[in-house]
């Protein structure tokens, strides 16, 4: 790595590293337990964007998340359509039931696991996330 881009990245994470404190003093809160969550934050979410802050990146990460439901529903209700000849009222109505359980999942009332289970437990259908990105990359 360069001279010149070291000194730009860490520029960068000074920068955002004022605006952090700068925004939990405005806000009344401990500017250092600000900086504290900020790295525990990038830590855990493996994410580090040197010129964005926690809330930023907290509400690209939401962003993705109903991006990605919103194209696993149209990519369900085509299939529902095109495999088993699904018209408007019930795509509609599997539309419907299919955004109580994202919304749920994005307030975080359910999760994938408590999903999962349900899907052995009651339909033995075993969903294996290792086992599904293995097969993708073949």
């Amino acid at each position: 790595m360069s001279r010149d881009k070291s000194f730009e990245w860490r520029m960068e994470g000074m920068t955002t590293s004022y605006m952090i404190v700068a925004t939990a003093k405005q806000e009344g809160r401990d500017p250092v337990d600000a900086l504290r969550q900020e790295i525990r934050y990038r830590k855990r979410s493996g994410v580090n964007v040197p010129t964005m802050t926690k809330k930023e990146m907290e509400q690209a990460e939401h962003d993705m998340q109903v991006f990605t439901i919103h194209t696993i529903l149209a990519v369900a209700l085509m299939i529902l359509w095109e495999e088993h000849n699904f018209r408007h009222a019930a795509l509609n109505r599997f539309a419907k039931r299919f955004n109580v359980y994202a919304d749920a999942l994005l307030s975080g009332s359910i999760n994938w696991e408590d999903i999962l289970d349900c899907l052995r437990e009651e339909c033995d259908i075993y969903l294996d996330k290792e086992e599904f990105f293995r097969d993708t990359r073949k």
